[in-house]
Order: C-alpha cells, then structure tokens, then sequence
C-alpha cells in the first residue's frame, strides 16, 4: 500500500511590528501551522520565514520610486 502523506511548506510572516504586539508573531504563527497539520494528518515539513522590519521596507519602496522617476525622466511610461 503506498503511503500518502502531505508534506506541508508554511509561510510565516510578520512585516509590521503591530502585528507582534497583537499576537500574530512568528512563533504562534508557526505553531498554528503545526497544530493545523496534525489535525489534518498532514507532515510540517517546514517553514519560510519573512521578517521586514519598517526600516527595510521603506529602503525597498525608496529604491522603486527612484527607478520610477528614472524610467519617467527617460520616457519609459511614454505610451505615445
């Protein structure tokens, strides 16, 4: 008899230290998947951690908005 199991990939994530503070951090998120999964019958295999914190997500949107008004500055939205 072949053997079936799910094998589980959970993301977690947590880009806002509000949501830490409201209960939504990345332990009890990882948990919640593990809970989920054993009463699923389902194998956590593991899980992809995301953790931005504010100062590299205002880096990355100050990086896009220069390429923005670089590809304005040299035409690159023109739609003639």
């Amino acid at each position: 008899m072949e053997n079936n199991i799910v094998k589980v990939c959970g993301c977690i994530r947590v880009s806002t230290e509000g949501q830490v503070k409201k209960g939504y951090s990345l332990s009890e998120q990882q948990a919640e998947i593990e809970r989920h999964c054993r009463e699923m019958g389902f194998h956590f295999v593991n899980g992809m951690f995301e953790l931005l914190d504010v100062y590299e997500r205002l880096e990355i949107a100050l990086k896009l908005k220069r390429g923005r008004l670089q590809k304005a500055k040299s035409g690159g939205y023109f739609s003639g």
